[in-house]
């Protein structure tokens, strides 16, 4: 009768956590795969935050990592959501980098994109940003020759972003706002140092990674699509 009792015990008790199981799995799916309206015609503000390395070369013989190491970048984009799947933007980033061979090593990159949603509707959606522009790299207090720093003046790298792409997933809060992971590189050229062209075009990458806002104001929101899931 114990055994009987005891049998009957665990299974119930089996019952119970597979039900369970099935029910958190359940709402888990329901909140990702449930339709939420997405923004159109709306104003976008996407800010982010993260880590930012360059590679490859600046100048002749000399790598990115000589000027600037590893280091953090602050952007912003401003532009329009001008269908559910597709905004347009102006970019801005700004990038503080542990300084090699100098006081400090900061950069600016500027450039225009276009960024398509995958599934726009959903609370999960992933997307793509391509985009192109212009980047400057600076030194302050460069090192000169044999080793002695070159007080208050400054030295200046810049080229073309040539195609900078970012892929990334919003977890949509609601239908302005999503929050993404998010991981990018570029195709960088260097062509100037100060206002002297260098003997020949240098090329690199960018890599950035981190997290992103992203905020939808005005416009129209509508569903499109019926998801799996939704009644």
């Amino acid at each position: 009768m114990r055994i009987t009792n005891a049998l009957l015990s665990t299974t119930l008790i089996g019952l119970v956590a597979v039900t369970y199981g099935r029910k958190a799995s359940a709402q888990e799916e329901t909140y990702f795969q449930n339709a939420i309206p997405a923004p159109s015609k709306a104003f976008e503000l996407q800010l982010s935050t993260g880590y930012t390395q360059g590679l490859g070369n600046i100048a002749p013989n000399t790598p990115i990592i000589n000027v600037a190491g590893a280091g953090i970048g602050f952007t912003a984009d401003v532009g329009y959501r001008a269908t559910s799947h597709a905004s347009f933007g102006v970019e801005g980033q700004y990038q503080a980098f542990t300084a090699e061979n100098s006081s400090s090593a900061q950069g600016l990159d500027l450039n225009v994109g276009v960024t398509l949603h995958a599934m726009p509707e959903s609370r999960g959606d992933p997307w793509l940003r391509l985009a192109t522009g212009y980047r400057m790299l600076w030194q302050t207090n460069p090192t000169g020759p044999f080793g002695v720093e070159l007080a208050n003046t400054s030295n200046m790298f810049h080229g073309f972003d040539i195609v900078n792409a970012r892929i990334g997933y919003d977890i949509r809060a609601s239908n302005g706002v999503a929050f993404a992971p998010m991981v990018g590189a570029n195709l960088q050229s260097f062509v100037w140092e100060n206002s002297t062209a260098l003997s020949k075009a240098q090329f690199g990458t960018f890599l950035y990674a981190g997290l992103q806002g992203r905020f939808d104001a005005g416009g129209s929101t509508a569903t499109n699509v019926a998801l799996a899931g939704t009644p």
